[in-house]
């Protein structure tokens, strides 16, 4: 209200200011001045009301205040009392706190202590867990390790897309061997097996050493039964040949001169007897260079005859 009544005094003291600075103005030119002073008067009387209104509401304004200060030690009084019962409060409540605290430090070290037994029995089960599932692992592991194949359907001379579709997709293909597992197999230059680890294409390869030295052995001793049918055969005189030609001999009459045939159980053999030389030549499997030469010697043409003595 103070304030309000001293705004309104200024202003009405600039208006009394206006209106006075008029009114000489009009007074110096000649002209009417009397309104303007009237107006000025006015705002003066105005100035002059609003600072009563401004003393009266100043005694109003230190009752206040007075009351305000008498009140002060009051709140003081009372704001000790409350600060007292505060602190009382306070011991109180840190007696219960630190009782709580207490209580809450033995519940939360029975609490971590279940909760140290609850992890330590968590960790033995998850590491009992974890080394089965590891032993789990390492089985199937193994397991994988020793995958058995049958090399039993494999033979030898056949072919890589034979052997796959048999044993399946081989763990690794480099220039020609195929690995299974701890086995191998090895694929010849056309492509055809012809060896091995596995015991049952050893025992495959042994067979057929078996077989090729039985052969060989055989086909020895059938080029040798068969040189001695050459030899035999070639010293036969020509009239045997052309008396059995036909039902044990066959003949062709060459540029070089006769030639016979003569059929074995170790193979054909072929003789010429040469009219230029007077040689025999007997081959096998074909004439001259067709065939392969077994005997030479000189053609016998008759067979010679045996000689009687009679004594008296």
């Amino acid at each position: 209200m103070e304030t309000f009544a001293e705004i309104m005094f200024f202003i009405s003291l600039l208006i009394f200011i206006y209106f006075i600075c008029q009114g000489i103005f009009k007074l110096i030119k000649g002209g009417g001045s009397k309104r303007s002073f009237k107006y000025g008067l006015i705002a003066l009387a105005a100035s002059f009301l609003f600072v009563i209104v401004g003393l009266i509401a100043n005694p109003v304004k230190n009752t206040v205040s007075s009351k305000d200060t008498i009140a002060h030690p009051k709140k003081i009084s009372t704001s000790k009392i409350e600060s007292d019962d505060k602190r009382s409060n306070k011991k109180h409540s840190n007696k219960s706190s630190s009782k709580r605290s207490d209580s809450k430090k033995t519940s939360s070290n029975k609490t971590s202590n279940i909760k140290k037994k609850s992890s330590e029995n968590n960790s033995d089960t998850k590491k009992t867990v974890a080394k089965k599932s590891s032993s789990k692992n390492k089985a199937s592991a193994k397991k994988a390790t020793k995958k058995q194949y049958n090399f039993n359907k494999v033979k030898l001379g056949m072919t890589k897309s034979k052997i796959i579709s048999i044993l399946g997709k081989p763990d690794s293909d480099t220039s020609g061997t195929l690995s299974y597992g701890k086995d191998y197999l090895m694929l010849n230059e056309k492509g055809k097996l012809f060896s091995g680890s596995p015991k049952a294409i050893q025992k495959q390869i042994d067979a057929n050493i078996k077989k090729e030295k039985a052969s060989s052995s055989k086909k020895v001793e059938n080029d040798r039964e068969l040189r001695s049918y050459a030899k035999i055969f070639g010293q036969k005189d020509v009239e045997t040949l052309q008396k059995y030609v036909g039902t044990v001999y066959s003949s062709i009459e060459t540029s070089s001169g006769m030639a016979y045939g003569y059929s074995t159980e170790y193979g054909m053999l072929y003789r010429l007897d040469d009219s230029s030389t007077g040689i025999t030549h007997v081959y096998k499997d074909g004439l001259g260079d067709s065939g392969t030469q077994l005997y030479v010697g000189q053609t016998i043409k008759q067979k010679q005859r045996k000689n009687y003595y009679y004594y008296n």
